[in-house]
């Protein structure tokens, strides 16, 4: 945890895991469909069948051993072919002992031809995002399978959403895409042309030592690598790195930066909201 140092926190580096989760157990998977915390009011949604299931994870939680978190995606009905349903992202903390739900985050999102979720979908992240002395959020990351468009100008993935506990309900203050990409010269479909120039970068979460509302700031960082293809060879690649800091206002974080230029960090699947 972060350490309080004259009203202030140190700062501490985390990295979104990258580690494949376990699925779920039967019990788990059934109490997280059901929908309800245990103790009526707070987090809620609609009870459904575990059939309507199509991606699900679980995984401890380090903060708390009392607790286990449990990711799962649910349809609107079990007909609707992949890339045109209807969907549910369910986030759940568990009582470990007797799988019944404590805490709930719910958010309908819908496929299309550039969002789309496979069974192995979702990941639970639990890296040490400690926001204040006894707070620390927990994310949920979402990787599209959809084939997108054929001859994009960008394209981001692995939407990392971070959720804090409030009673029994778990409220998202962050979203941001871990992946991104983008062509910055050359015209569509230009894949084989010379001096097409792309740039890729995949981002990390670092705590830093600011306080703001009560929360610690964060520091998004992208790994950038830009590339441009040379004619007869290799492609010349330049590597560089970006960083943003974000401030939580109350509500959710928010970028301190006034920049239009949203790129890297402003691409991301919408379909999350606080």
């Amino acid at each position: 945890m972060l350490a309080a140092v004259s009203g202030m926190l140190a700062p501490s580096r985390v990295f979104a895991q990258t580690v494949a989760t376990p699925v779920c157990d039967t019990q788990s998977v059934a109490a997280v469909a059901a929908g309800t915390t245990s103790g009526g009011a707070g987090g809620a949604a609609k009870a459904v069948p575990v059939e309507r299931v199509v991606a699900q994870t679980c995984k401890p939680w380090p903060y708390d051993s009392s607790i286990r978190l449990a990711a799962v995606a649910v349809a609107d009905d079990a007909t609707t072919e992949a890339c045109e349903r209807n969907l549910e992202l369910r986030v759940a903390m568990l009582n470990a002992g007797t799988n019944q739900v404590v805490a709930l985050y719910a958010q309908e999102m819908g496929e299309d031809a550039g969002f789309e979720l496979a069974a192995d979908s979702l990941r639970l992240d639990t890296a040490r995002y400690d926001l204040a002395k006894g707070v620390r959020a927990v994310g949920v990351v979402a990787h599209s399978v959809a084939r997108g468009a054929s001859c994009p100008d960008f394209d981001s993935n692995d939407a990392l959403t971070l959720l804090v506990r409030e009673g029994r309900r778990l409220r998202p203050v962050l979203q941001r895409d871990l992946s991104v990409w983008r062509r910055v010269k050359g015209g569509p479909c230009d894949w084989g042309a010379t001096g097409v120039v792309t740039e890729r970068g995949t981002l990390t979460l670092a705590m830093d030592t600011p306080v703001h509302a009560g929360y610690a700031d964060i520091a998004p960082t992208a790994n950038l690598v830009t590339s441009t293809t040379v004619k007869d060879a290799d492609d010349a690649e330049r590597m560089r790195r970006q960083r943003q800091v974000l401030r939580y206002d109350g509500t959710r974080y928010v970028s301190v930066s006034r920049s239009d230029d949203s790129w890297p960090f402003g691409n991301s699947l919408q379909w999350i909201r606080s």
